[in-house]
């Protein structure tokens, strides 16, 4: 059974390696092993930070269902299990029952499982692993913290022997996932988590999806998961920053003291060995300053550099690095420009129809705004009473054509009213231009 998991193994990496081959090497394919487990061997799931000795009493028992591996010999005194749970014996583990064994026992007694269940999205849970399966970088998390998270076109790895408690409310969505040793689809992924082992490890309420589709553009592929920030970002604890400047890039969850370069790509460029070099170079050259790559949801290669002394020494870093892209043409970089850096940038959790809300907003208001444009339009054109004017004789006559009533001004100053619609004495509609002179008719 065995060599037949081998055998279906090698034909699944020989499939990939062929079709990375017909895509013209452009698969830019990332591992993220998932880091904690629930193994009997492992110190930090108990509470006296120490694997069970021969003269405990290890207890099991907790309020969830739990699911312990055993990978090797132990002697304990006693051991005292959960009504829901289980432990799983890989090939050559044991466990024995025998107090009065003579061993170094620190503080011998009950000992309890201490091992909770950890959040699919909290960044501190995943750790970057090359090809060989060793650490991709010396540090689990990434300062991008968004990015630590198994993006949407990872390979996600749960490492053999172990068992899990792992948990997610929100939508699971990754190119591939690695368990028991054998890849996995959607199907048999979800077929594991729904049995009875299998739920003691996993509890996913939202829905899971293995896309089997990984990144085919070799300047890399936004991480697809910003829109979850919040969430985690709720694992994360940030540092207060020492320095006036301090701007929150994408992918962190956190404002930092440094600098932010956008990157203008030649043809040839590709982010694997972009990112190879790169480490390869920082290492050496920038003692202190953490740098980081990532390419951002508007399709921008940011590079990243940080440091524990107010951005200084990653300024000087971001100069000499800015030089280097430029003039080893091995980075294949066109350009390099410091990006805007702002410290109010917000860390939420973006709606994928983000613009819908603003733009129903503004329509409503610009309707509105037309509305009370044509109320006021109609209001002045409404039908009002003007004066007419009429001279005759040294005398002003004002005359309000709404009401038929007419004010004489006459040369002495006194006011009077007479009948008057616009007529002369013969009946006849008239009016006098005081520039022309009547006499002369």
């Amino acid at each position: 059974m065995r060599n037949k998991m081998i055998h279906r193994k090698k034909k699944l990496i020989f499939a990939w390696m062929f079709t990375c081959l017909l895509l013209g090497n452009q698969c830019l394919a990332v591992t993220k092993q998932w880091l904690p487990n629930t193994n009997f061997d492992n110190p930090a799931n108990w509470n006296k930070g120490r694997v069970p000795c021969a003269k405990d009493r290890v207890q099991l028992h907790g309020n969830k269902p739990v699911s312990v591996s055993l990978r090797s010999s132990h002697i304990i005194s006693s051991l005292s299990l959960p009504m829901n749970g289980e432990v799983l014996f890989y090939d050559g583990a044991e466990l024995s029952f025998n107090e009065d064994v003579s061993t170094d026992c620190e503080d011998p007694g009950d000992i309890h499982f201490v091992a909770s269940v950890q959040n699919w999205f909290n960044p501190y849970n995943w750790q970057q692993i090359g090809v060989n399966k060793e650490p991709f970088r010396s540090s689990p998390v990434s300062i991008l913290h968004t990015d630590n998270v198994p993006c949407v076109h990872d390979t996600v790895v749960f490492p053999q022997a172990s068992s899990f408690m792992v948990k997610s409310v929100l939508p699971v969505r990754v190119a591939a996932v690695e368990l028991l040793g054998e890849a996995q689809n959607s199907i048999s992924f979800k077929d594991f988590y729904n049995s009875a082992s299998g739920s003691m490890q996993f509890n996913f309420i939202g829905p899971t999806n293995i896309t089997a589709v990984q990144c085919d553009d070799r300047t890399g592929c936004a991480c697809g998961y910003w829109k979850f920030a919040e969430t985690i970002c709720s694992h994360v604890k940030c540092e207060e920053p020492i320095c006036a400047g301090a701007f929150r890039p994408e992918g962190s969850c956190c404002d930092v003291c440094g600098t932010l370069l956008g990157l203008s790509l030649e043809q040839d460029f590709t982010m694997n060995d972009f990112k190879h070099r790169l480490a390869n170079f920082s290492q050496t050259e920038y003692e202190g300053v953490s740098v980081a790559t990532s390419k951002t949801e508007s399709n921008v290669v940011q590079v990243l550099l940080i440091d524990q002394e107010g951005g200084n020494g990653a300024q000087k870093a971001a100069e000499q690095l800015k030089e280097v892209l430029i003039s080893d043409k091995s980075f294949n970089v066109a350009g390099v420009r410091v990006l805007e850096q702002s410290g109010d940038k917000a860390i939420a959790e973006k709606p994928e129809n983000s613009l819908i809300i603003p733009l129903a907003v503004g329509l409503c208001l610009l309707f509105l705004f037309i509305v009370a444009v044509i109320f006021l339009i109609c209001s002045c054109t409404k039908r009002q009473s003007y004066p007419f004017v009429t001279v005759a004789d040294g005398d002003i006559e004002l005359t309000n054509i709404g009401n038929n009533q007419a004010v004489d001004y006459k040369e002495n100053g006194e006011l009077g009213e007479k009948q008057s619609s616009g007529q002369d004495a013969s009946g006849e509609m008239s009016v006098e231009n005081p520039l022309y002179d009547s006499s002369t008719k």
